[in-house]
């Protein structure tokens, strides 16, 4: 009998697939796909194509057809067909018009098949560092991918059970991890189980953290296909679109680790890693820098990372903050090894310029690390300190402030924190030095006229005390913010009316108040012209004496 013409081979293996759902008897199966073995020995690629249209996910009939390839006489060559699915494997799902293809999926299905089939195990291992960086790019490829049209649910879902979606990029992290487990790596799989790395996979912004922490793990079980995936690496990291490098960059700067990297060229490790801090994308340069602190392990590459900090710093600017504590984390083993007598404050600084816009971030764990790492780098600052150091220093206690009670449904009942910030402020009210009374009036000035539910007439009148001494400041600016902060303190209690109950001090404006700003109760030296003009002459006054 003649061999089937090759443009008929489609109709026949979807006629073989449809006739398989109406056959229940197991011989009967096998004669039914009987043709799809004896067709594969001669029209092997034209066979793989037809079965790469079969619906997804694949039911228990196109399971049978793929193992069909490998487990019925006469079969087809395992590496011929392996490496045709890895061609698949290396397309990209949407094609430049946008179309969407359902290719590399169903490789991947057709793969997670013939890896059941023991026989195929040795020709597995011999592309599986192949294998393995294919299916982890094309898990990137498929995060928030849709195959309408194509994609279907199971067929053989239980009578009465609702079946439940099919996610394309869950089906690919399946097969990447049906692939580690045929190979044997077992612990490796265990570990992302237990540190949630198969969902930060799925994920587009955590993708690469995902496949990092498959790379550490089996770096650190010593995974015996590493080198392997190492030399295949450093080609790859040039080649395809973004999603591509991002994937294979991840995986690479794990396996710098690795003391094989020393045989390779710096150029492949060092220079890379250096050049990524420029990248436009903030996912590779925060990679490049993982890369960096990664070598500046080794005695020999220490100096050389070191001399990068500055640029490694100045690239986190205007990146996410998720991203920048990463980074951040990462850089501590830097900062923490680098020589004090070279240490160069304007890049702690600049660190802390990146940390500080953070701080309000609507995420809360990147709230809270980003004020922890600020507050470790913070411990680093050493003497002298510059002038730029301390304008970073001041710009961050009000963040603080309100960063340390945002958030905390206790604020409310917890009264005490407020009285806590009054009596620090009313002690640096005191302070030798002008800058820090200035800022201590400005701040009182601010929290007194919300502590109306909680002020006393004792603290009340520490307060009253305290600014009056400052209207007699030698400072003129303290002078100036001292009568500024009296008046709004004062407009505060007439319009809420909330001073405590027969209070002697401010009872009401016009008649029985003792703490007035009208002329008549101020010092001599006050009653000329209007308040700050006043408070400005007397300033001048003391400085003649």
């Amino acid at each position: 009998m003649a061999a089937p013409a090759v443009p008929q081979i489609p109709e026949i293996m979807q006629g073989i697939y449809m006739q398989l759902s109406h056959i229940q008897e197991p011989r009967a199966r096998q004669v039914a796909l009987l043709p799809v073995s004896l067709l594969a020995s001669s029209f092997m690629t034209e066979v793989v194509v037809a079965l790469l249209m079969c619906p997804l996910p694949l039911n228990s009939n196109g399971a049978e057809m793929w193992r069909q390839l490998i487990l019925r006489k006469p079969s087809c060559d395992v590496r011929d067909l392996l490496d045709l699915l890895l061609g698949s494997l290396k397309e990209k799902p949407v094609t430049k018009e946008g179309r969407a293809s359902i290719m590399p999926l169903a490789a991947a299905s057709g793969l997670c098949e013939l890896l059941s089939v023991n026989s195929c195990m040795g020709r597995v291992r011999r592309i599986y560092p192949q294998l393995l960086l294919a299916l982890l790019i094309q898990v990137h490829y498929h995060i928030g991918l849709n195959l309408p049209g194509y994609v279907a649910f199971p067929k053989d879902t239980k009578k009465g059970a609702q079946p439940s979606a099919f996610v394309p990029v869950r089906w690919v992290v399946k097969v990447v991890k049906t692939l580690l487990l045929r190979m044997g790596c077992s612990y490796e799989t265990t570990f992302l189980e237990d540190q949630r790395g198969w969902e930060l996979m799925e994920q587009a912004e955590s993708h690469h953290r995902g496949v990092a922490l498959l790379a550490r793990a089996m770096v650190h079980y010593s995974c015996q296909e590493l080198c392997r995936i190492l030399y295949l690496l450093i080609p790859l990291l040039e080649r395809g679109d973004e999603k591509h490098k991002i994937t294979a960059t991840a995986f690479f700067v794990e396996l710098l680790q690795m003391e094989q990297v020393r045989r390779i060229p710096e150029e492949y490790s060092l220079g890379r890693m250096a050049e990524g801090l420029s990248h436009h994308d903030p996912i590779m340069k925060v990679l490049s820098i993982r890369g960096l602190v990664i070598l500046a392990r080794r005695t020999d590459k220490t100096a050389k990372v070191q001399a990068l900090l500055p640029s490694m710093v100045k690239g986190l600017k205007n990146v996410d903050g998720m991203l920048v504590v990463e980074a951040v984390h990462n850089l501590k083993a830097v900062f923490k090894g680098r020589d004090r007598k070279l240490m160069d404050s304007a890049v702690y600084v600049e660190m802390l310029q990146i940390l500080l816009p953070h701080f309000s971030d609507s995420r809360e764990d990147v709230r809270s690390s980003c004020i922890n790492l600020y507050g470790k780098v913070v411990q680093k600052l050493r003497a002298p300190r510059t002038q730029a150091m301390e304008e970073q220093l001041v710009s961050t206690l009000v963040p603080l402030l309100l960063t340390m009670q945002e958030g905390n449904a206790k604020v409310n009942t917890h009264q005490d924190s407020a009285f806590i910030f009054l009596s620090q402020s009313l002690e640096y009210a005191k302070n030798s030095r002008a800058s820090l009374r200035k800022c201590s009036v400005m701040f009182i000035g601010s929290l007194v006229p919300c502590m109306e539910s909680i002020m006393t007439e004792d603290r009340l009148n520490e307060v009253k005390a305290a600014l009056e001494n400052l209207r007699h400041d030698p400072e003129a600016s303290v002078c100036i913010y001292a009568a500024q902060v009296q008046d709004h303190i004062l407009a505060s209690c007439w319009q809420n009316s909330w001073l405590p109950h027969g209070d002697s001090w401010v009872c009401y404006p016009a008649t029985t108040h003792h703490w007035s700003s009208s002329c008549e109760n101020l010092p001599t030296s006050h009653q000329r012209r209007s308040w700050i003009m006043q408070a400005l002459g007397s300033w001048k006054m003391s400085l003649k004496q």
